[in-house]
């Protein structure tokens, strides 16, 4: 019995093994048939010549071929051939046996993709010819010859010995990698290993399961699954979600360098992502998840995020008529630090919608709120951008106790910008604390008004500024000045002016003199902008005791230099001139006393500055000559001499008396 079972095993082994050498016998004859016209064939379809490898054939245990390389480009040139290494076809063996190579599985070994990156385009090594063929060809003809193609594959279908049939296709560890030609350096942007179910019929390819997972940028790792059916067509399916995790900012900084990209922004951290596509290929619907949290972003002088901190954008691109790319977006950020504000933005929320075509963006921002410090701001634009021009339509801002509108447009070519806007209700005093809360406001008030039209050149900022600014601002106060307080002591320095300041005054005028600011009912001002500096005609100043009237300049910095007219009220001049005689002399037909002074420096340490040479004219000669006819018994010898009448304004002028030709 034994004996028989033996011989029956080693029948049926001796019966294996003739199949399995006729199927090997098959398998070679068939690749021996295949391999040139497989050559030829696809050479002719990519335009670019192709050659197949060392091909080994196992048939135990499983039935394989082993595709030792497969070269596409120049065969004498390696560096500009595109090669796939250790190609694995798995096929069916009964197949083998009836004289057919039907393949089944597919695996990928170690494959390399370069990208090479020119001055004005990017290519894939040795594809270069492949793919200035496939855009030079008109559309009409690759219909016609893919129908052509068609109907003889259905002609000879039948009869063909290779009989494809792939159900699973597998590529592990694809490196593709990124080369300047210009710098000649190089970056690998990715390793992944890709694996695939894969259906092939008649009506099309579906994949049902899609896996690619590996690297990015040798850092970040990528993880997508999910399915595409009818792939390659338009109508297409797709259902396909990912993440990135790990991805650092040192490895971002490496593509824009080769990229030739300098970012004005320092990173240091790490980026997730999260994505999800769905749709088709001619309509996909992408959302894309961009997480900062973990990320440090600086940027010298302006802004910079710490890690830790949740920050995150939110992309919903919209590609459905092909020549456009809707972009609906929400940015969200927890805390945000800006170099400019000691106040960090506390949070920031933004829900941008992105229109981007060939030859134009546009960008509306219906609804957006900004939290600074304690104050909650809300904004909406409306932009666009071309070749040429950068137009910002309208920018609405809603805060601070107010409104601010504004437009521009810039000039690409030029480097001309036309800036115009509005505000209305503003509190300087919030605005002041928002960006800097370790620091007292210079000034404060609220802002009536304000208008300003500006235009200059980009590129010699702020010296091709011009323009005109006009404001008005109430309610207000200058802090660490007391403008009267220095004018009226600087007054009292003058030699031949005596009496006591105080003694005359009430506790409330004492008080506004010895307080550290000076009190703003109103501020108004026309501007003329020029450069880096601003020049004005009519500044008007109204505070409690005193009214102010100048000209002169204010640079960007705050310094200023004014020529002004000082005038106190009619109460508070009477009790100076009790005490100060000579100030008598600069009082006006309405009792007020007008003291010319000039403004220099900037808050707050404004130096006031009496005109010596003008208040001597205006008091020390009247003084002598009414002292003179008091001596002769003559009354009103110093307006015989000195020659006063009353402006229009209320301030001393001098007429034509004796006095103005003694020079008095």
């Amino acid at each position: 019995m034994k004996r028989k079972i033996l011989v029956i095993l080693l029948i049926v082994l001796v019966i294996l093994a003739s199949l399995l050498g006729y199927a090997a016998y098959n398998a070679n004859s068939l690749i021996a048939a295949f391999k040139p016209k497989f050559e030829k064939s696809v050479a002719k379809a990519l335009g670019a010549p192709i050659k197949l490898g060392e091909i080994e054939v196992a048939v135990f245990p499983t039935t394989k071929l082993k595709v030792a390389q497969i070269s596409v480009g120049n065969q004498d040139n390696n560096s500009g051939q595109f090669k796939l290494n250790d190609l694995l076809l798995s096929v069916n063996p009964l197949a083998l046996l009836g004289g057919k190579l039907e393949v089944t599985k597919v695996t990928i070994s170690k494959p390399e993709i370069v990208i090479i990156k020119t001055k004005d385009r990017y290519s894939v090594a040795g594809l270069e010819a492949i793919m200035a063929k496939r855009s030079s060809e008109a559309k009409s003809t690759l219909i016609e010859s893919s129908h052509a193609k068609d109907q003889k594959d259905k002609a000879g279908s039948a009869k063909s010995p290779i009989d494809i049939s792939v159900d699973r296709i597998s590529i592990e560890d694809l490196a593709i990698t990124l080369r300047s030609s210009e710098s000649e350096n190089s970056l690998p942007l990715a390793i992944l290993s890709i694996g695939s179910q894969i259906q092939i019929d008649p009506s099309g390819i579906n994949i049902p399961k899609l896996d690619i997972n590996g690297s990015l940028l040798e850092s970040g790792r990528l993880q997508l699954n999910g399915s595409i059916a009818n792939a390659g067509k338009p109508e297409s399916a797709l259902n396909l979600t990912g993440n990135i995790d790990h991805l650092k900012s040192s490895s971002l900084s490496s593509l824009t360098s080769l990229l030739g990209i300098n970012l004005p922004i320092e990173l240091d951290g790490e980026i997730r992502t999260n994505f999800l596509l769905k749709g088709t290929q001619g309509t996909p619907d992408p959302n894309l998840t961009l997480d900062l949290t973990d990320l440090s972003i600086k940027k010298a002088g302006v802004f910079e995020k710490p890690p830790g901190t949740l920050a995150k954008i939110d992309l919903h691109p919209n590609l459905s008529d092909g020549s456009s790319i809707k972009i609906a977006s929400r940015v969200s950020v927890a805390t945000f630090s800006m170099n400019a504000l000691k106040n960090d933005l506390k949070s920031i929320e933004l829900n941008p919608k992105i229109l981007t075509t060939k030859n134009l963006q546009s960008v509306n921002l219906e609804s957006g709120t900004l939290v600074i410090g304690k104050e909650n701001v809300s904004l909406s634009l409306k932009a666009k951008t071309n070749l040429h021009a950068i137009d910002l339509d309208q920018l609405l801002l809603s805060g601070f106790g107010g409104s601010f509108t504004s437009k521009a447009k810039v000039d690409k070519n030029s480097n001309i910008f036309n800036l115009e806007g509005s505000a209305s209700s503003i509190s300087i005093q919030r605005i002041l604390e928002a960006a800097d809360s370790s620091t007292s406001a210079a000034l404060s008030g609220n802002l009536k008004s304000l208008a300003f039209k500006l235009s200059g050149n980009q590129t010699r900022m702020p010296q091709s500024l011009s323009g005109n600014i006009k404001l008005d601002l109430v309610d207000g106060a200058l802090q660490g000045d007391n403008l009267a307080g220095k004018a009226l002591k600087a007054v009292k320095g003058i030699p031949f002016i005596s009496g006591d300041l105080y003694s005359e005054l009430s506790p409330e005028n004492q008080k506004a003199l010895d307080s550290d600011s000076t009190a703003i009912r109103s501020l108004q001002a026309t501007l003329r902008v020029n450069g880096n500096s601003l020049q004005t005609n009519d500044l008007s100043l109204v505070s409690d005791i005193f009214s102010l009237s100048a000209q002169g300049t204010v640079d960007l910095s705050g310094s200023l230099s004014l020529t002004s007219q000082m005038k106190f009220e009619a109460g508070f001049s009477s009790s100076l001139v009790k005490k100060i005689k000579e100030l008598k002399g600069l009082q006006n037909s309405a009792g007020e006393v007008v003291i010319p002074v000039l403004l220099k420096g900037a808050p707050p340490a404004i130096v006031v500055l009496p005109d010596i040479e003008e208040i001597l004219k205006l008091t020390a000669g009247k003084m002598i000559l009414d002292k003179v006819g008091k001596k002769l018994g003559v009354e009103g010898l110093g307006e015989l001499f000195g020659g006063k009448s009353s402006s229009s304004s209320g301030a001393n002028k001098k007429s034509g008396g004796l006095g103005g030709i003694l020079g008095f």
